[in-house]
């Protein structure tokens, strides 16, 4: 979904950018996010910022009086409000839901965890919370993708359960090719966050060489070409 719905995203701002037109980046490396608060904060950022101006902000005014509980009414009904955007199933109110409660629960349980947190190492730390985000967000997404609810029971259900996968199953070249520059891709995404320098160093070398800049740009439009063949559309199309 994050590299679908990121590069039509970036389709988007280029065709923007050829007509004068500058448009805000609406991804910014979700996934070295440490928790699911922030991780919303970097993923689907018009969307998320839209629901937090218009939203979010206006009911905690209109429940001020009630003090926290004016925190929980305002992100419970932003985010089941959020879920119901994508569409009007039981799927989606509960993805809404899941994502509600998991935000209430960083939101009260902020300081405990920064306190018990803050006994481990930073890169421990750093990349626990990077993988509990990520499971979190893949489960979750879950409820996304199935067709309806029962279909989602039935997955959380066999999640454990193997049988009947086969190494033909996985090991097909398009999975095998994707899969490698997704992880590609956030590496590249580690190191511009976590390795500033060796980062920059990267970027200079990168600008200083124009051969093989072309030689990307070119083997990623022939990638692209090869592609146009099949009849695969946007996961964001049916919004």
């Amino acid at each position: 979904l994050y590299f679908d719905f990121s590069g039509y995203t970036d389709i988007a701002i280029g065709f923007g950018r050829m007509f004068g037109i500058e448009l805000p980046a609406n991804f910014n490396r979700p996934f070295t996010s440490q928790n699911i608060t922030n991780f919303w904060k970097r993923f689907h950022i018009s969307l998320s910022s839209w629901f937090n101006d218009y939203v979010f902000m206006r009911l905690i005014f209109k429940y001020r009086k009630l003090k926290q509980y004016a925190s929980i009414i305002a992100i419970f009904l932003t985010w089941c409000l959020f879920g119901i955007w994508h569409g009007a199933g039981w799927n989606f109110m509960i993805l809404g839901l899941v994502l509600a409660l998991s935000i209430i629960y960083e939101y009260f349980t902020k300081r405990k965890r920064a306190a018990l947190f803050a006994r481990l190492p930073e890169f421990p730390r750093i990349w626990l919370g990077r993988i509990c985000t990520y499971v979190f967000y893949g489960l979750a997404l879950t409820f996304f993708f199935s067709p309806d609810l029962p279909t989602t029971i039935h997955f959380f259900g066999n999640i454990f359960k193997f049988t009947g996968v086969t190494p033909g199953h996985i090991l097909v070249m398009p999975l095998l090719f994707g899969l490698a520059i997704a992880l590609l891709y956030q590496l590249y995404e580690v190191v511009q966050t976590d390795f500033e320098d060796y980062y920059n160093k990267l970027e200079g070398y990168w600008n200083r060489h124009k051969v093989i800049q072309v030689l990307v740009y070119y083997a990623i439009a022939i990638l692209v070409i090869s592609e146009m063949g099949g009849n695969s559309s946007f996961v964001y199309e049916m919004f």
